[in-house]
């Protein structure tokens, strides 16, 4: 009784709910250089116009390049949402945080579906991040690409030197 009238979806819920969905897509596909193809040729031109022959362009560095401005356009978005369209109610799970632990505890155990789904989604973000030579200061983690040849001579995977 108190979630349904905490959530009156007559009250921007809804609109809130889904111009979130938005948001976030349109953030993360700004936050990554493989979010929207423009990102890639934005990045490859900054790359050649500031010369980092030295650093290969990975999507670790285009994280960090795009860090400053999609947390920005987060926070703002949170502002926008949380304040303008929908208001955080004062009933409900806020009232009794003890509400939201005996949902969480009543979903139980992850099934194996889900746990398939979320390593699934951990190694493509780890492959992501870990493709290039990962260059932390005075330590080099090196990254999986080297041992791939590349896609457009033709040959098989072999490791390079």
């Amino acid at each position: 009784m108190l979630m349904r009238r905490a959530y009156d979806t007559k009250k921007g819920f809804g609109a809130a709910l889904m111009l979130m969905i938005a948001y976030g897509a349109s953030i993360g596909g700004v936050g990554t250089p493989v979010g929207t193809p423009p990102n890639v040729h934005l990045y490859r031109g900054i790359h050649q116009a500031v010369s980092l022959k030295r650093r290969p362009l990975c999507l670790y560095s285009g994280c960090c390049s795009a860090f400053p401005q999609s947390s920005f356009l987060v926070l703002i978005t949170w502002g926008y949402l949380s304040f303008v369209i929908f208001r955080y109610p004062t009933t409900g799970w806020q009232a009794k945080p003890s509400i939201l632990q005996s949902r969480l505890t009543a979903l139980g155990p992850m099934s194996q579906e889900e746990k398939k789904v979320l390593l699934v989604s951990v190694l493509t973000a780890l492959l992501w991040i870990f493709r290039e030579n990962l260059l932390l200061g005075s330590v080099t983690i090196p990254g999986w690409s080297r041992f791939a040849a590349s896609a457009s001579d033709g040959s098989k995977i072999r490791p390079s030197p």
